[in-house]
C-alpha cells in the first residue's frame, strides 16, 4: 500500500495526469476495455513527427478533480504498464524536473479520419 501511496502522490504533488488525459497508446494497437472512448485523433509528438503515431483516448474513470483514477486498484494492464521516469526519481526536485519535460512535449492532433480514410 505505501508504493501505491509514493506512485499516486508523484502524480498529485506535481499535479500530473499526462499519462492517462489524454490515453495515448501506439495506433497499431487496440484497446477492448469499456473504460476508454476512442477520441477519434492520432496525436504526433513534434520532436518525433515521423517516427510516433498515438491513438487518444478518454478514460471514463480518469477523475477530473484528483487528476488520478477513480478505480486504481482494478485499473487495466494498459495503465498499469504505464511508464513515467518520475517513479524511478526519491528526490522531489527531480521528478518536478521530469515532469515539467513531459509536460513540455507538444503533440500535433490529426483526426483520425484523416489518417484511416
Amino acid at each position: 500500500m505505501e508504493k501505491l501511496n509514493c506512485l499516486t502522490s508523484i502524480c498529485l504533488l506535481h499535479q500530473c495526469s499526462i499519462c492517462c488525459n489524454p490515453v495515448k497508446i501506439d495506433f497499431r494497437r487496440s484497446i477492448n476495455n469499456d473504460l476508454f472512448i476512442d477520441l477519434e485523433e492520432i496525436l504526433v509528438p513534434e520532436n518525433h513527427i515521423d517516427t510516433i503515431r498515438l491513438k487518444s483516448y478518454q478514460c471514463i474513470n480518469f477523475n477530473q478533480n484528483t487528476g488520478l483514477c477513480d478505480d486504481y486498484h482494478n485499473r487495466p494492464v494498459i495503465c498499469k504498464n504505464t511508464k513515467c521516469s518520475a517513479f524511478n526519481e526519491d528526490s522531489r526536485e527531480n521528478q518536478a524536473e521530469i515532469i515539467k519535460i513531459i509536460k513540455s512535449k507538444k503533440f500535433l492532433r490529426i483526426p483520425a479520419k484523416n489518417i484511416f480514410s
